[in-house]
Formats: C-alpha cells, structure tokens, sequence
C-alpha cells in the first residue's frame, strides 16, 4: 500500500507549494533556513499585514513552555478600539487569529523535532540550585518578586533544571502559583522536577501527534509527489 503524501508539520501549506516552485528545499530545515524562508514568503504573499516572525513565534512557545493557546493569546495583537465598525473588527480579529493559530501550530510542530528542540530552553545549560536558597524562595510569600530580587536562577533552577528559561510570571500565570510551590516542595523533598516532566511531555505529544508527517517531512508532495530538493 503506497505511503500517503503529506506535507511537513511545520510549514502552511501555501508555502510548502511555493518553496517547490523555487526548488529550494532541504530534509531538516534549521532555525536560521526556516526564519528565512518564513520571512521571505511572507515578504512576498502578505505585504501589507504579514504574521507574526517565526522567531517571535517560537520565542512565544518558549516564554508559555510551549502551550500553544498561551502563546496564540501572547502573540495576538490587541483589539482596535473605536477605528472600525463593530462586525468588521470582529472579522478582523477572527481572521488574524487563524493566522496565529496557524503559525503557533508549525512552529510547534519544528520545536517538536531534533532541529527544533536546540532552539528551546529545554536545551539550556544544566544548573541545580543551591538547597538552602530554593527552600528560602519557597518560604517567600510573593514568588515573582523573589525571583525578581535575586532567585531567578534558583527558580529556574529547581524547577527546569535550567540557567536560562521561561520567567517566573510566565511560569505561575500558566501553571498557578499553588501548583508552582507544590513543585518547588517536591523538588526539595526528593529531586523530582514535576513541571520540567510536564512541559516535556507536551513536547512529546507533538512529536506522537505528527510521528509521521515529521518521519517523512519534505519527502513527498500532495500536489504532484515532486520532493523538494536535499
């Protein structure tokens, strides 16, 4: 039985077909190659109001430890107010949040692969924090300020095992400071990292998701079966 054509995870469909006119492919496409054929197709199909950058949309993912309806909600632009007729905003809106969506779901589905997972904080450099100063954060009554005043390694730290990753507002906006603190306990208790286990299981439900359009990305088209170029 032939293998279904698809089109990678991690492109809208309209630019799959056009990086095949341009025969300028490649099998695993970096961070720096994608950006630029992002930037470059947008330039030439949306001029006027293009997306949001694929960079600002992974850095999004990043900051809300790549839960996308947080980072469709970060990246929307606010409502205009007063400029346009009521429908017509609401329009608007459900029109930009398509793109959003869109964009927030490729870029995802590029973090989930080998490729991708370099561009995230999971892969940060390793730090474990100092015991004494992650059970004085714990012990602090405002987290976010704690960590705005001196324990934001230390937060990250015993959350991520990470020096460099999502902020502490990010972090208890998304997951709730009870959970948050909960975390923190566990990790004094007995080194587990509960939410590190999280976002990576999110992650790997991607990578489960899109198992076969990712195994054979850029291989095959819809369209005409034309492979894009290695």
């Amino acid at each position: 039985m032939p293998v279904e054509a698809v089109d990678p995870p991690f492109m809208p469909a309209a630019m799959v077909r056009w990086l095949r006119e341009r025969d300028a492919g490649a099998a695993e496409p970096d961070k720096d190659t994608l950006t630029r054929w992002y930037n470059e197709f947008d330039a030439s199909h949306s001029p006027d109001r293009r997306p949001p950058k694929f960079t600002k949309v992974l850095g999004a993912l990043n900051a809300t430890c790549f839960d996308a309806e947080h980072a469709v909600r970060r990246l929307l632009p606010a409502t205009p107010a007063g400029t346009v007729s009521k429908d017509e905003t609401v329009r608007e809106r459900a029109a930009q949040e398509a793109v959003v969506r869109e964009r927030v779901r490729c870029a995802l589905a590029w973090l989930a692969t080998p490729a991708g997972r370099k561009s995230t904080w999971l892969a940060a450099a390793v730090a474990d924090p100092d015991p004494a100063e992650a059970a004085a954060l714990l012990a602090l009554d405002d987290l976010v300020h704690g960590v705005r005043h001196g324990y934001s390694q230390t937060f990250r730290a015993a959350l991520f095992n990470v020096k460099k990753g999502p902020s502490a507002d990010d972090v208890i906006a998304q997951f709730g400071e009870d959970v948050v603190r909960a975390a923190l306990r566990a990790h004094l208790d007995d080194g587990s990292r509960p939410l590190l286990d999280a976002v990576r299981a999110r992650l790997e439900e991607v990578t489960v998701v899109d198992s076969f359009h990712i195994c054979h990305r850029l291989t095959m088209g819809p369209l005409d079966g034309k492979p894009l170029s290695q």
